[in-house]
């Protein structure tokens, strides 16, 4: 039946006018919210494209300072924040907040989110059929993707998360499924971006590397870092000197995350810095079992939902935003359930996904980010259910 509407003449018009529709929208929203006054500073896609615009003026890119009289200056606000929010991304992830600063703010604000959309939607239609997923349920993956709450909130501040997502998704599809070592290597530079969140993927890398000989994906990843840094030290020479000492000076612990670090520090004193760093050690010491028991038959699409989970559980900074990066996991279970037999758990599974996010949503009305560290664990525990329910390790690599 779908076969034969998309034979049909009207298809493409009702197509043209959803896809215009949709655009008129996203214009709305990025005149009446993301760029209204009361909400600019606030957002932070604001830092990052202050950020873009001191590094082309030959600034410092990190200024507290400075970010903070650009974030004034389009908001209209003469308010000075207890704690200025700068962009915390290595040298390397400047050419990409330069080349959105090189137009006016409101036009950029809105490419951006346009573009996120684009890579949402993209890193859930390749991780479906990388995963063996139906061409005839492509809306499966869009649905289980747009109602994670995290994404609602991750378009709204304009994160850059969308392409650490990208860099997960290309790096997967690169190794397995065009054993392309030189642009899997290009797509972990990606997640390098924000290399905090996914911070097991490094050492899994390396032990990977080192067991497979598989070089040049670090050639790769160290080839374009190199090329992406000297591109921002072009217009700012004192980039690289710049970035240490301004970050080590303002560290991002002084921020609430939902992060178990943080409800530590809660617990025992603010002041003990170090307990935030106690999870990312036992995620590593995670890592060293899994990598002892699995390495011999390492598959990095079976291993890649288990360790974005236990990333994402023991980082020791981040906010939940920043749990879109669980397309890559989430879609792969919901992939394996659909071919299940089970559709009693199924419906159960799918229920409590869409309770647990509209659980969120509400939270978020009402709460600080950083009081929802409940959110990952109920994702973990559904998505322990949905392995039960599939196969993790039934993978069709249609792509």
């Amino acid at each position: 039946m779908l076969s034969s509407l998309r034979k049909h003449p009207a298809y493409r018009v009702i197509l043209w006018m959803l896809m215009i529709l949709c655009l008129i929208l996203v214009w709305r929203l990025n005149k009446s919210i993301l760029n209204e006054s009361s909400r600019i500073s606030g957002q932070d896609y604001s830092q990052f494209w202050a950020a873009g615009h001191l590094n082309c003026s030959g600034e410092n890119p990190y200024s507290p300072e400075k970010i903070n009289e650009i974030k004034s200056r389009l908001s209209g606000l003469d308010e000075v924040p207890r704690v200025v929010a700068i962009a915390y991304n290595p040298p390397w992830a400047l050419p990409i907040f330069m080349l959105f600063s090189l137009v006016e703010y409101t036009f950029s604000r809105l490419v951006w989110l346009i573009l996120s959309i684009v890579i949402l939607i993209y890193c859930a239609n390749r991780t479906w059929r990388a995963y063996g997923g139906s061409e005839r349920l492509r809306w499966v993956p869009l649905l289980a993707a747009f109602t994670l709450g995290p994404t609602f909130l991750l378009l709204r501040q304009g994160q850059l998360t969308p392409l650490v997502l990208l860099g997960i998704v290309g790096f997967l599809y690169q190794v397995e499924f065009k054993s392309n070592d030189w642009l899997a290597g290009a797509c972990a530079a990606l997640v390098s971006i924000k290399p905090q969140l996914f911070f097991l993927f490094w050492i899994a890398l390396v032990f990977w590397v080192i067991d497979r000989k598989r070089w040049r994906v670090l050639l790769g990843f160290g080839l374009t870092l190199g090329i992406f840094t000297l591109i921002g030290t072009v217009f700012n020479k004192s980039l690289l000197p710049q970035y240490l000492p301004t970050v080590l000076n303002h560290l991002p612990t002084v921020w609430f995350t939902p992060t178990i670090g943080s409800y530590l520090r809660m617990l025992f004193g603010l002041e003990k810095v170090w307990l935030q760093f106690i999870p990312p050690v036992i995620g590593i010491l995670w890592f060293v079992i899994r990598w002892r028991d699995h390495h011999a038959y390492w598959r990095w699409s079976v291993e890649l939902p288990s360790l974005l989970f236990v990333s994402l559980l023991t980082m020791s900074f981040g906010w939940t935003y920043d749990y879109v990066l669980l397309y890559a996991a989430i879609i792969p279970m919901a992939s394996m359930m659909i071919r299940s037999h089970s559709r009693r758990r199924i419906v159960l599974i799918a229920v409590a996904y869409l309770a647990v996010n509209l659980a969120y949503l509400g939270a978020q009305l009402h709460l600080e980010d950083g009081y929802l560290g409940w959110f990952l664990p109920a994702l973990g525990v559904i998505y322990l259910l949905a392995r039960r329910t599939g196969d993790p390790d039934r993978l069709a690599g249609q792509v």
